[in-house]
């Protein structure tokens, strides 16, 4: 019996300089999960060959035990690469791929496998229900999406998690932080593998991108839920360092994805923005070194676009699509989301619209959204807190930090990823 025979679900956990407590953390919740259902489980912990804590994988699995391994990498391969390294080193027909900073909530393994097991063979992916772990009644998003200016975005980040995700559906992709994916959809006559110069950023939105191109789809598993603490490896540092990745990636998604009209006129735009930003911007050296990075890589990119293209089975507006009324409500510089009556409004906005309720349940959601919206302009919010609570009973504190004018600051949207 080969390793494809002896597991259903191959975990793939990512580190690098991250916490081992959050860790250990991860991996506790997968076995956890995995012991409580009926599929067979293996755990890879990959190590991009951290400088913190550089032991922290050999240690977590010889603390756990099988089936969980790990593997330590000669070099920091990126996100991309070491994702690839660690698909190749396992066999079970499914992959799901975790952030170290991810814990699984009960009953998450089975709810994705049995979504994907139940889709059709065009259906590559599931994207999970993504918590925020600092305040779980937040969403970190459920599936991603990209806009037509080429902005990819967590699909309801930062809103109140009110049921408005709560229903299967096609979005554009998983986010990687907690993605189930077929095996096969990483071979070259599927989807094919990761970006790997895309290093940090986007790798996973690309991937998403090129598979929907390609008539490729991905669909939600609601009920597989996961808390994770975003970005937790990284937002320590200064933001221009991901600034940098997510511009230069962003460029090269859109000239390898989009059609031709669409994607000259985003690089025509933005590239000249970005390298004007380089005397006046608030991250000079970042969005410098973006622009010249996204044009070192175009020779490589075009000749991705022409394979890509070739393959090409919907167009740009398959794409925008999923972005349609979609709003995220994050501060991505300060990681903290806001709490507002415009959040809580388009939440229960998307509840109203989702189906699956009864006409009851939704003219009281109706009754919702409309108050948080008089509320927004301005005007007293007069019965909204008690209607909120009877209706989830979490509202109460929320539209309390709502009235207050809580942390954080949206944007239109909010670039990703965590």
């Amino acid at each position: 019996m080969d390793d494809g025979d002896r597991f259903d679900v191959s975990v793939i956990v990512l580190r690098y300089n991250g916490d081992p407590s959050h860790l250990d953390a991860c991996v506790a919740s997968v076995l956890s999960d995995a012991g409580a259902g009926p599929y067979r489980v293996e755990v890879l912990l990959v190590d991009n060959a951290s400088t913190i804590s550089p032991d922290a994988v050999e240690q977590c699995a010889r603390r756990h035990g099988e089936p969980v391994r790990a593997m330590v990498l000669d070099r920091n391969h990126g996100f991309a690469g070491g994702v690839n390294r660690g698909i190749a080193r396992t066999a079970g027909r499914l992959v799901l791929l975790l952030n170290d900073d991810a814990v699984l909530e009960p009953g998450a393994i089975a709810a994705a496998v049995e979504v994907l097991d139940f889709a059709g063979p065009d259906v590559v992916a599931v994207a999970c229900k993504m918590l925020l772990a600092s305040d779980p009644f937040l969403l970190d998003g459920v599936g991603i999406a990209v806009n037509g200016r080429g902005e990819a975005f967590n699909r309801g980040l930062g809103q109140p998690d009110l049921g408005q995700f709560d229903l299967t559906e096609d979005c554009l992709g998983p986010c990687y932080g907690a993605a189930l994916v077929r095996r096969s959809a990483f071979g070259d006559d599927a989807v094919g593998p990761l970006e790997e110069s895309y290093f940090l950023y986007y790798e996973d939105v690309e991937w998403s991108w090129r598979a929907t191109v390609m008539g490729f789809r991905t669909i939600t598993a609601p009920r597989s839920v996961v808390r994770h603490d975003m970005s937790a490896s990284s937002r320590t540092g200064d933001y221009g360092f991901k600034h940098r990745f997510i511009e230069a990636n962003l460029l090269a998604s859109v000239a390898r994805c989009f059609g031709t009209r669409r994607a000259v006129g985003i690089w025509a735009r933005r590239w000249p923005a970005l390298v004007k930003a380089r005397v006046t911007g608030e991250f000079p050296r970042a969005t410098g070194g973006a622009a010249l990075d996204a044009a070192r890589r175009l020779p490589a990119t075009l000749r991705a676009r022409r394979r890509i293209q070739a393959r090409r089975r919907r167009d740009d507006r398959a794409v925008i699509a999923f972005a349609d009324g979609e709003r995220t409500f994050f501060d991505p510089v300060r990681y903290l989301p806001e709490r507002s009556f415009d959040a809580l409004a388009t939440a229960a906005e998307r509840r109203v619209g989702r189906g699956g309720d009864s006409a009851e349940v939704k003219l009281r959601w109706a009754e919702i959204a409309r108050a948080a919206r008089q509320a927004q302009r301005g005007e007293p919010p007069s019965g909204l807190r008690a209607a909120a609570v009877a209706l989830d009973d979490r509202l109460g504190a929320y539209v309390d930090a709502a009235s207050d004018g809580a942390t954080g600051a949206t944007t239109a949207t909010t670039h990703r990823r965590g």
